[in-house]
């Protein structure tokens, strides 16, 4: 079935690559996950699909149309790595069509249209899993002890801001980014209320702000829901495609803080949202996921 090509070293290599792999394998489907910067052809010619995850090799992806593999490419939000790492000038996604693919995957509509634009060759909308592999949700408390930011520390805005709401309500305002689906796992279950927002500010210029809005997968949101957190967040594309309308959408800094005060003073407010979190949050685990994998499989073997 499917090889997954990432690196191992990142989250996405290891959510979307070794997570899925494992996953499928155990179902009984072909899957392997491989690092990208190191090949191990053994274990990628148990498979006729070859996936790269983010990272592309273009070298690596011409040996294995040489070869006769099928090779398809997660773009994911490499967007917005390249315009936040890179300072590339991202106007299109032109770039990310390479003409060694027979496929592309993507995190949402928006995505698939702009995909689109540039190529014409079969895309695939694939959500990202949630952490929350057991289902279960995290604990409701009565009265909130803690707010949490849980990923990458420069793509969060007004976190001083925050810091300081959470302080006057003596909640404990948390950012972290842990390194594996544990260590995710345990920070989820311990949170009360989830925030993800950005806006263009001294730290990230407005086409960055744009890129993330478009390109950022569902993965925090999604998560956040899994475990019936209610979450205040920026409305990027993947988290109005697939959050369905279970959580709170921001603009600024100001509906940020007083939808925050809302959750934080309002205790039948978060239940309801709560509840509301975690129903949509059960599409997002794994085995669903797995589905449209299998699915798009199916349609791009010969």
């Amino acid at each position: 079935m499917i090889t997954f090509l990432g690196m191992s070293s990142r989250t996405s290599g290891e959510i979307r690559g070794r997570q899925v792999a494992e996953r499928l394998h155990a179902g009984h489907t072909s899957a392997r996950f491989v690092d990208v910067h190191n090949p191990d052809w053994k274990v990628i010619q148990q498979n006729q699909i070859a996936l790269f995850v983010r990272t592309w090799e273009g070298n690596l992806a011409r040996e294995l149309k040489r070869r006769g593999y099928i090779v398809g490419y997660e773009i994911a939000d490499m967007p917005v790595g390249d315009a936040v790492f890179r300072n590339a000038e991202v106007q299109d996604l032109s770039a990310y069509a390479h003409s060694e693919c027979d496929f592309f995957v993507v995190n949402n509509h928006v995505q698939l249209g702009d995909m689109a634009a540039v190529c014409s060759k079969p895309c695939y909308v694939i959500p990202h899993h949630s952490t929350n592999v057991s289902g279960q949700a995290a604990p409701f408390r009565t009265k909130p002890e803690r707010v949490g930011y849980v990923g990458l520390p420069e793509q969060l805005s007004g976190k001083d801001e925050l810091e300081a709401l959470c302080q006057k309500h003596g909640v404990q305002f948390v950012s972290v980014h842990p390194n594996t689906r544990e260590e995710c796992d345990e920070v989820f279950r311990s949170l009360d209320v989830g925030v993800v927002f950005a806006e263009s500010d001294s730290t990230m210029r407005p086409r960055v702000v744009e890129l993330m809005r478009r390109y950022k997968p569902n993965t925090k949101l999604s998560n956040f829901q899994a475990y019936g957190i209610p979450t205040i967040c920026t409305p990027y594309e993947s988290y109005k495609e697939h959050g369905d309308g279970a959580c709170t959408f921001v603009d600024t800094k100001e509906e940020m803080l007083d939808a925050l005060e809302k959750l934080l003073t309002n205790h039948n407010l978060r239940l309801t949202e709560s509840n509301k979190a975690f129903k949509v949050g059960k599409r997002f685990h794994i085995d669903e996921i797995l589905k449209i994998y299998r699915k798009m499989a199916f349609e791009v073997s010969p």
